[in-house]
């Protein structure tokens, strides 16, 4: 995690523990009679999970975000060196029922995300390398 330099969430830096996505992609294999053989993507529904630690409320009301359902960008910056950068950004994340973690006596949350794309569309994760 020493290179990651970045990891914020609806614009608040967090200490992060870890961070999982799945773009979930409904990938279907089509051949059939008549037609030329081919791959299509039929639907996709990206999420993901952010576990960091957790601040204090009057930093910022995490569980009422996710009670209101509160959409907001998400930005992690992994890397140090240019060529060795990757940077995921989605515009539009709620949080899903997130719960508490300890570890190692310091209190965490684990908060499901879902990512939505924005009017733009196809934008619900965004990767960049640098």
């Amino acid at each position: 995690f020493r290179s990651t330099q970045t990891v914020t969430l609806f614009s608040e830096s967090l200490c992060m523990d870890s961070f999982s996505a799945d773009v979930a992609n409904n990938l279907v294999y089509r051949n059939l009679p008549g037609c030329d053989p081919s791959c299509l993507i039929t639907d996709r529904a990206p999420s993901g999970t952010l576990v960091f630690e957790m601040t204090t409320v009057t930093t910022y009301a995490w569980i009422e975000a996710a009670k209101n359902k509160t959409s907001g960008a998400f930005q992690l910056i992994h890397g140090t060196s240019a060529g060795a950068i990757v940077q995921i950004d989605a515009p539009a994340v709620t949080m899903n029922a997130p719960s508490y973690q300890d570890s190692d006596g310091v209190l965490m949350l684990s908060a499901p995300l879902i990512f939505e794309p924005t009017s733009s569309g196809n934008d619900e994760l965004v990767l960049t390398f640098k």
